[in-house]
């Protein structure tokens, strides 16, 4: 069993991200955090080292998804 479980690990690391974006930024603003996503090269966090593709995706090997209204959007 992993010392520390994936989504914990996620959660960390979503969590890290957002205080460093705060640093900077006032307030939260979905399209500006969303941008400061994308910069995001070889972030050094508890699931390995991430970047973010212009989709939004990461190399951890699943894919974010978002459900509106009930239905899956399709990318």
């Amino acid at each position: 069993e992993p010392s520390v479980p994936f989504h914990t690990a996620g959660l960390a690391d979503t969590l890290d991200l957002l205080s460093k974006y705060l640093e900077h930024q006032r307030a939260f603003d979905e399209k500006t955090f969303r941008n400061y996503l994308l910069s995001v090269k070889d972030y050094d966090g508890m699931l390995g080292k991430l970047t973010f593709y212009a989709e939004g995706n990461t190399a951890v090997g699943f894919r974010i998804k978002r459900i509106e209204k009930n239905l899956l959007e399709k990318r």
